[in-house]
């Protein structure tokens, strides 16, 4: 997401990916993005340049907040997850072009024209909301009908004519602020936004990270979806991590591991793989995994908890930025490492399957 984005916006020219994984495995993703990177520099830029935008520091997109029975969407709720058919994790599912909300009524997914303005209140008055598919050009002749509905969202439309699918988007915010327009946006990714919509689920599922992530980034958006794989679950799912990566929304334990190096005490991988199937099921928790303790805690500074090699065979805790136990023997290292997050308070147990 963060390569991925720099490189959609033209910077960059030498990647290099860190992974917790043998260093051979890192060269495909970077070859992928590297080639992904490719594919975007021949498309056109947005049809204009928006205006105001402030790429030096963060704020969240202003608009109103819609609540669908329960559901919050808007500047003042986290983004939502929506999935194209049924989805255990996702906020809404959406099937036949409407979705059924948990806490009752419906949403519609319709297309307006710019003279589509009594059309678009009609619909907007029959159920909790709209969620419209309007173009960018089309939006100054509905802007009077989309602040006068209030339950409208805007899904951002797709590229026309090769054009840059995340210059687009902030073009069609920027038009909405112009406008005073102050509608929810959702990020709806497909294979129509995709540079490479041949190329596989993981090389759609770096796409999507780019494209809802670098917007996200941007302060832009309030739902997101990903048609990636044909399996909604794992499609709601993918949107989730991707919806974590930007840091917009928590739905599992976040982990900040080293790619490791010849200064790494321990098997690093193995520990990491096991450290996860101990707690990714925690939503508020962020545990650094280091191979060291010349960078690592500072690397980890971030983290809730800290897993760090001290010596040969011997693993340091670490609450916060303060090392708590030391030397403990790695085959105890994960069970202690609960026990810490347990006696802070910050343990929940895994839900049943």
């Amino acid at each position: 997401m963060g390569i991925g984005g720099l490189l959609f916006d033209g910077l960059g020219d030498t990647i290099r990916v860190s992974l917790t994984e043998d260093p051979v495995e890192e060269i495909p993703v970077a070859i992928s993005l590297a080639r992904l990177a490719e594919k975007v520099r021949a498309q056109k830029p947005a049809a204009q340049k928006p205006e105001g935008m402030d790429f030096y520091s963060y704020s969240r997109r202003e608009c109103r907040t819609v609540d669908l029975g329960g559901l919050r969407i808007g500047a003042k709720a986290v983004p939502a997850a929506a999935s194209f058919g049924a989805s255990g994790c996702a906020d809404f599912c959406v099937e036949n072009g409407e979705a059924s909300l948990k806490g009752g009524g419906k949403i519609e997914i319709r297309k307006y024209g710019a003279g589509d303005s009594e059309k678009l209140l009609a619909d907007a008055a029959k159920v909790a909301a709209v969620a419209a598919q309007v173009r960018t050009e089309d939006l100054a002749g509905l802007a009077g009908a989309l602040e006068r509905a209030g339950n409208v969202v805007l899904i951002a439309p797709p590229p026309t004519g090769g054009r840059h699918s995340v210059g687009e988007a902030r073009m069609f915010a920027a038009t909405l602020r112009e406008l005073g327009i102050g509608a929810p946006i959702w990020l709806k990714f497909d294979k129509s936004l995709s540079a490479a919509p041949d190329a596989g689920e993981m090389a759609l599922l770096g796409e999507a990270s780019i494209y809802i992530g670098s917007l996200m980034a941007d302060g832009i958006g309030d739902v997101a979806s990903a048609e990636i794989s044909g399996d909604p679950q794992k499609d709601a799912e993918y949107c989730l991590a991707i919806l974590q990566g930007a840091r917009t929304r928590r739905s599992k334990a976040e982990y900040i591991a080293c790619p490791s190096c010849g200064r790494t005490l321990y098997d690093i991988q193995d520990a990491f793989a096991k450290i996860q199937a101990a707690t990714s099921h925690l939503k508020d928790v962020t545990i650094g995994v280091m191979g060291c303790i010349v960078n690592g805690p500072g690397e980890m500074a971030d983290a809730d908890f800290g897993y760090v090699g001290g010596a040969p065979g011997k693993i340091n805790l670490y609450k916060n930025k303060v090392c708590v136990e030391r030397n403990i023997p790695q085959e105890e290292s994960i069970e202690r490492l609960v026990a810490l997050i347990k006696k802070e308070g910050r343990w929940t147990d895994a839900p049943s399957a």
